[in-house]
């Protein structure tokens, strides 16, 4: 019995994937957003020599960035010169995921995942890990 109910939850989850949502770029062509939280906060802009590049930031506990390529793997960079996180209004809301080009994100309580198709990282205050 509890098989089958399991099995309609998910497919009933399936049916309803989590929302989406969009953002409009800023007047320098940037996408930027922030988790409730106010504690990640990611910008996707251009970059002369790789393309499209998503950057998130997490403060707390420590601050660390994050860069994902749209044609790479993911860079942890655990010293940041330029902190500038997290100022943003556009909020992402847990439980819904953002894409634009290569990126999608997926907003969660336990933290933000993000992928350009091939590559990725989540990242929190417990961990940041790519893969």
């Amino acid at each position: 019995m509890i098989r089958p109910a399991l099995c309609l939850l998910a497919m009933l989850a399936a049916a309803h994937p989590a929302a989406a949502t969009d953002f409009t770029p800023n007047d320098l062509g940037y996408i930027a957003f922030t988790m409730p939280s106010d504690n990640i906060g990611c910008i996707m802009r251009g970059d002369e020599e790789r393309g499209t590049v998503l950057e998130c930031d997490r403060v707390e506990p420590s601050y660390v960035r994050v860069i994902l390529y749209g044609d790479g793997e993911a860079e942890v960079q655990r010293e940041v010169d330029d902190q500038y996180c997290c100022g943003v209004e556009n909020y992402l809301p847990y439980g819904e995921t953002w894409g634009n080009g290569p990126f999608t994100c997926a907003s969660s309580e336990s933290g933000l995942e993000c992928d350009n198709g091939e590559h990725g990282f989540t990242i929190s205050r417990k961990a940041v890990k790519t893969f």
